[in-house]
């Protein structure tokens, strides 16, 4: 959480001693979690909702950049964000020194509330949802249920051959 009496921009960085490769990076923003969003008459819950727009602690506007030996590059500009969590694909050739993550603007605070930051050095596993399995670079993944749309689940697929 930056100082709410500097207020924005603000800015988090991160260093490392040795360059490292940087494939993804991902954020978490604060979105006002500890608000209770529910369906009530009652004054006192629904005083405090924010509804119908994004909440005021999220993150609205910002830039990454990041340092390639003594030189900065932004290479990620988010304007108009209200969801959680961000993930953005890097397709960078060497590896990086420092990270900075600058919040220029809130969806209505006076700080910038960042709950996590990742870097990932190598690209998670593709999965894909396909007819109510996942899959896991093309492959059925075993570990998960079949869905209702899964053609081995069918009503169809499972009637016997009947005798003609």
């Amino acid at each position: 959480m930056s100082d709410p009496q500097a207020g924005l921009p603000a800015w988090l960085q991160l260093e490392w001693d040795d360059p490292t490769p940087v494939r993804e990076i991902q954020l978490v923003f604060d979105t006002g979690l500890h608000r209770h969003l529910t369906l009530s008459h009652h004054d006192g819950y629904t005083a405090g909702m924010v509804w119908g727009r994004p909440q005021p602690e999220t993150v609205r506007d910002y830039t990454i950049a990041i340092r390639e030996g003594n030189r900065w590059r932004t290479v990620v500009e988010v304007r108009h964000n209200y969801r959680r969590l961000r993930r953005h694909h890097l397709d960078l050739q060497g590896s990086i020194s420092a990270l900075r993550v600058t919040v220029s603007a809130t969806n209505g605070l006076d700080h910038a509330r960042i709950l996590e930051v990742r870097t990932l050095a190598e690209d998670p596993p593709a999965q894909f949802f396909s007819g109510g399995r996942f899959l896991r670079h093309g492959r059925a993944d075993s570990s998960r249920p079949a869905g209702r749309n899964d053609p081995a689940s069918s009503p169809s697929s499972r009637r016997s051959a009947r005798p003609s």
